[in-house]
C-alpha cells in the first residue's frame, strides 16, 4: 500500500525521523536517539527526502536531509531551521 503524496509527513513518528536527519547522522544514531526498532529508510529515499553522503560506504552511511526536504517541511509542516 503506498502513501499518497506526502500527508504522512504530518504524523509526529516521520516528523521526529526527519528532524533528526538536519545534520548528517546514520540511520543507526537516529535509531537510538528515538528509541526506534528498526528505521526503514526506503520512505524517505523514495520520496527525495535524505540523501546519502557516502553511498559507496557498506557501513556508516550518512544521510542529511535533501533541499527539497526542507523545502517541504517548511512549506507543509510549518517547520523553521
Amino acid at each position: 500500500m503506498k502513501k499518497e503524496g506526502l500527508d504522512w509527513m504530518h504524523q509526529p513518528k516521520f516528523y521526529n525521523i526527519l528532524t533528526s536527519f538536519i545534520y548528517p547522522c546514520t540511520p543507526k544514531h537516529v535509531q537510538e536517539k528515538l528509541n526506534i526498532k528498526k528505521l526503514k529508510m526506503k520512505i524517505f529515499l523514495e520520496n527525495n527526502l535524505l540523501k546519502c553522503l557516502n553511498p559507496d560506504s557498506k557501513k556508516g552511511r550518512l544521510y542529511v536531509l535533501t533541499e527539497n526536504a526542507k523545502k517541504t517541511m517548511i512549506t507543509q509542516l510549518g517547520w523553521i531551521q
